[in-house]
């Protein structure tokens, strides 16, 4: 049994015979069990935006780790990591299905450590098309803005585009955030409005328009 179950030793066992017999095999953990598990999460080649909401949507996995490893006998480490694979994958595809994750752990004791890399899935997004109009004034204006804004929106190149379509909502803030907090629309009282359309040739749309001008130029 011990070349079966390494890290456990069979305390004592129990026949019940009859038309369905029963054995009852109890089980004793080796001396040095893990205690805690510690992980360090890291994202694959995500830009800093993305890599938060990331981190957000996984960060419960630590409990998957603690829940399969906790009272697990130091020695059993290598054959259970067959369990902790499929229970961390079970984590990603109801919490955060456009990435998977890869674990190692790097220190064996009743303290343990992992590290988990988590690496976006395909489809990506590779094109983004970034366009910029407003009603309220003329769009020249907004020439000034287009070189931050495209700088930024360029973090999302690389991203699975189902990621991109589930936080669509937070997405879009952020850029409309991104360009009002600037001192020139915060002057004017400009409000933005960004549109996401997720696809592999993205594009990126934002209207702004002030709230109380409207400006024409011939």
């Amino acid at each position: 049994f011990d070349k079966v179950l390494v890290g456990y030793t069979i305390q004592a066992v129990e026949v019940k015979g009859d038309t369905n017999s029963a054995v009852t095999i109890q089980l004793m953990p080796w001396k040095d069990v893990i205690r805690d598990v510690k992980i360090d999460v890291s994202v694959e080649g995500m830009t800093p935006l993305i890599e938060k909401m990331v981190l957000k949507d996984a960060e419960n996995i630590e409990s998957v780790f603690q829940e399969t490893l906790s009272g697990l006998p130091v020695g059993a480490i290598d054959w259970s990591n067959g369990v902790l694979k499929k229970n961390v994958n079970s984590f990603m595809e109801k919490n955060i299905p456009e990435f998977r994750a890869d674990f190692d752990i790097v220190d064996v004791a009743e303290n343990t450590k992992v590290k988990v890399t988590l690496y976006p899935l395909l489809p990506v997004v590779r094109t983004l098309d970034l366009q910029m109009h407003s009603d309220t004034f003329p769009n020249f204006w907004l020439l000034s803005m287009r070189e931050q804004m495209q700088k930024e929106a360029n973090e999302l190149i690389g991203v699975p585009v189902a990621f991109v379509s589930r936080h669509r909502a937070d997405i879009a803030a952020h850029y409309s955030d991104m360009l009002d907090s600037t001192d020139e629309f915060k002057r004017f009282h400009v409000n933005t409005d960004t549109t996401v359309v997720p696809s592999e040739n993205m594009t990126l749309l934002s209207r702004s328009n002030l709230e109380k001008l409207r400006i024409r130029g011939e």
